[in-house]
């Protein structure tokens, strides 16, 4: 009998493993200190994708069918054993080309005991679903049709799970979905009003590559509408037909709770302009007073205004860049530096991050106003902020 023996022991194990091949049942033992051998009860619990750096692993996997290891592949944790049953079991090979989620959904629960896996397979689908404690309607296996579609959410069998519980039936909430997705079924995990609606359904397509994700942006407007008082967001979020119109709400909402808090956290000394040590350039422009940096907040969509009594003291500067992109710049005192400044950050509208072309500029006229920099003239400066106050 030729078996492929990998030595698992030497990364920690308690014992090696082999296998036989594909045409002698695919059996697995694990292979203890004397050579002694024990039969694997049921799978391994981690992929084969880990066997395959050991010596003579290649030859091993070819010899399994390749359309049927592909199938298998999807569920790395109970790969073996399902590769086991259908080298044992045809049932098991039918369910591979029919719904290969039902053999995972075995494995998952039978992990360590492949006669009882071997004993389900035999059923039909509907009577595997039923033993397995799932609902096992006709609409559940349409359910699972949907899923396979879907390969992350697919491989996340606890999840499906959940899905087809008996009595709370979940998966009945997609079945106007012709396809479901991981993020779909998240979505309504977290915001279930929004399941079937034009906006849940867009958020859950959503594949634009941003620094945020949509689900998260949707969060951002729902407490905007709570901040601003809008008495039921969600019911003016779930109407919405598209991610565009979020995010014109979420505009129209930010702008509206800036606004509120410009009247009710007004500050003082709003009359008492904001010192300047720096050298301006055609495209940096020096923020001189409250009215501008208010001016420059609602522009740029972003908190830049908390910074006014860090300004009126004159321990932060806050300046706008025009050129090559719009962005405001924000500059804080360090005393304990012979050049007492830093830059503290470089953003544009709703804090959107700089291109290196941008972060270039803006370093390089910091650094210029460093080599001019007269260390009296700053002291004068800070004097001033000080009678200012």
């Amino acid at each position: 009998m030729n078996l492929f023996s990998v030595p698992i022991s030497c990364v920690g194990f308690g014992y090696d493993l082999a296998f036989e091949e594909w045409d002698n049942g695919l059996v697995g033992y694990r292979v203890f200190g004397e050579g002694e051998q024990e039969p694997l009860e049921g799978g391994l619990g981690f992929g084969l994708e880990m066997l395959l750096s050991f010596e003579g692993a290649e030859q091993w996997k070819n010899q399994i069918p390749s359309d049927i290891y592909i199938h298998t592949s999807v569920y790395p944790e109970h790969q073996f054993q399902m590769l086991y049953l259908a080298a044992n079991h045809p049932q098991a090979i039918d369910l591979l080309y029919s719904r290969p989620i039902l053999l995972a959904l075995i494995c998952d629960s039978c992990s360590v005991d492949s006669s009882e896996a071997a004993r389900l397979v035999g059923l039909g689908q509907r009577q595997i679903l039923a033993e397995l404690g799932l609902e096992h309607t006709k609409a559940a296996l349409k359910f699972l049709d949907k899923v396979v579609k879907n390969e992350r959410l697919c491989s996340s069998l606890s999840i499906v799970k959940s899905l087809l519980h008996p009595v709370e039936k979940r998966y009945q909430r997609f079945s106007h979905y012709s396809e479901l997705s991981h993020s779909a079924v998240i979505i309504d995990h977290t915001y279930p009003f929004l399941t079937g609606t034009k906006l849940g359904m867009a958020l859950a397509s959503d594949r634009s590559n941003k620094d945020y994700s949509m689900s998260a942006y949707f969060t951002d407007t729902l407490r905007l509408g709570e901040a601003i008082g809008i008495h039921d967001p969600i019911s003016v979020i779930e109407r919405l037909p598209s991610l565009d119109k979020l995010r014109e709400l979420h505009d129209r909402w930010s702008d509206q709770r800036m606004l509120i808090r410009f009247e009710l956290q007004k500050p003082k000394d709003t009359d008492v302009p904001y010192l300047n040590s720096f050298e301006l350039s055609e495209n940096i422009q020096h923020i001189a007073n409250y009215q501008q940096l208010c001016d420059e907040a609602k522009e740029q969509r972003h908190c830049i205004s908390i910074y006014h009594n860090r300004l009126v003291s004159g321990n932060y500067l806050a300046f706008r860049l025009l050129s090559p992109e719009r962005m405001t710049i924000g500059i804080k005192r360090i005393s304990s530096k012979h050049f007492p400044f830093e830059i503290d950050q470089i953003c544009g509208v709703r804090n959107a991050r700089p291109t290196e072309e941008t972060r270039q500029i803006v370093y390089d006229w910091f650094e210029s106003n460093r080599k001019s920099y007269r260390p009296n003239y700053v002291l004068k400066t800070s004097n001033r902020a000080s009678n200012a106050n």
